[in-house]
């Protein structure tokens, strides 16, 4: 069988350990059609757009300008001194209810479909926002699956070369023991991270609204996610975009008409009544109005509920609206310690580890340093790769944190 020379395996090993593991190619999902499927899919999605046609449908129902007229006829027989004539009578009821009620209820109605049409915009910047989290997320995970692999490749090589140099004499059993201890703790990493990934893609199914055996995994390579916006004051103005809050401030408004509208409740509304009769050879016509007195009902539970209605979504508005730059202002600090930490490894760390694996196989190569203190110099990397893993995962934790309180994409904010 041919061996291969010590020396040039060491220095392979090296090599394949200085430089960064390349995410497992594969087959799958971008981002754009993530968010494109999680459009038509998503359930949280339809049931608001369900919401908003009902809101369409209230408004339609008080667009009239007058309620349906009535129509009633009656006949039957009259007793008269001189005999029995047939009777009909025939009459048609018109209400005519005040202006200015239709115009309260138009204006409420407008309002909902208004805030209905909010809430489905919120809807849609969640589902969004929970796809690009899931999306990265996996991307991380994929990425910590192939170094994990890589290690365990690694790791192998490793164990194969101190049995090679065990057998030559020229190293210990404690070399070889230390590789072997290495392979056991990269394998069971990497059933690890292949669980964690097979997690997240579920997860990232789950946020799109796939089928429970649907398959999916990301494409394509993480984006930079940082830094956020420097101005706290301008993000603190957009809040007053934000879907949920525009939906709460139409609230207000449909509220305010409900409320109008029921303290014109208490104004009766007038019935126009015209009635034909015709008895024998007589006829006759008659035109009159109709009139409901308040006397016992004056529309006092109605405008009650109206009042704590109105009051009730004023309270909510100003909680929803103090609540909002609260959690803005926590996202935001948040996002800022995440990309700080990010950015140590890239302009720091990372630096140094590739200095430091670059002297240790000169080291190595020279005889310096034996098999365990190289393969400690390779566990470093590992494990400051996989914090530097954590670090990216943080981030974009953060960052969904952050969309969400701002109720858009950051690539949306101006």
């Amino acid at each position: 069988m041919h061996q291969v020379p010590v020396r040039g395996a060491i220095a392979a090993l090296v090599m394949s350990t200085i430089c960064w593991v390349a995410p497992v190619k594969a087959d799958g999902i971008t981002l754009e059609q993530a968010l494109q499927l999680a459009a038509q899919r998503q359930i949280e999605i339809g049931v608001a757009a369900t919401d908003l046609t009902a809101a369409q449908g209230e408004a339609d129902a008080a667009s009239p300008w007058l309620p349906n007229p009535e129509v009633e006829a009656a006949a039957g027989p009259k007793w008269l001194a001189d005999g029995v004539v047939p009777a009909v009578d025939l009459s048609l009821s018109q209400p005519l209810p005040w202006i200015g009620k239709r115009g309260d209820r138009v204006a409420a109605a407008r309002a909902r479909i208004e805030a209905a049409r909010s809430r489905l915009d919120q809807v849609r910047a969640e589902v969004a926002a929970a796809v690009r989290r899931s999306f990265w997320l996996a991307l991380v995970e994929r990425e910590r699956q192939g170094a994990a692999i890589e290690a365990e490749q690694i790791g192998q090589e490793l164990l194969t070369i101190a049995d090679k140099r065990l057998a030559l004499g020229s190293s210990t059993q404690l070399d070889f023991n230390v590789a072997r201890a290495a392979v056991g703790r990269a394998h069971a990493e990497r059933i690890a991270s292949e669980r964690h990934f097979r997690a997240a893609c579920a997860d990232l199914a789950s946020s799109i609204g796939g089928a429970s055996d649907e398959k999916l995994e990301p494409a394509g390579q993480l984006p930079p996610l940082g830094p956020a916006p420097a101005d706290e004051t301008k993000l603190l103005a957009l809040l007053a975009q934000r879907p949920d809050l525009r939906a709460w401030r139409h609230a207000v408004d449909a509220a305010n008409s409900d409320q109008q509208a029921a303290d014109l409740a208490v104004i009766p509304d007038p019935t126009l009544v015209g009635s034909f009769g015709h008895e024998g050879d007589e006829n006759t016509l008659l035109i009159g109005l109709a009139l409901p007195l308040p006397v016992w009902n004056q529309a006092q539970g109605e405008r009650a509920i109206a009042r704590a209605a109105r009051e009730r979504a004023k309270l909510e508005l100003e909680h929803a609206t103090q609540a909002a730059a609260r959690d803005l202002r926590a996202a935001l600090t948040s996002y800022r310690s995440a990309v700080d930490a990010v950015q140590s490894f890239d302009r720091d760390v990372v630096a140094q580890l590739h200095e430091n694996l670059a002297l240790a196989r000169s080291a190595f190569q020279a005889g310096k340093i034996g098999l365990t203190e190289f393969n400690l110099m390779r566990r470093d990397l590992l494990e400051t790769r996989s914090a530097y893993l954590d670090a990216q995962s943080e981030l974009i934790e953060a960052r969904h944190r952050l969309e969400r309180a701002l109720g858009r994409s950051l690539e949306e904010v101006p």
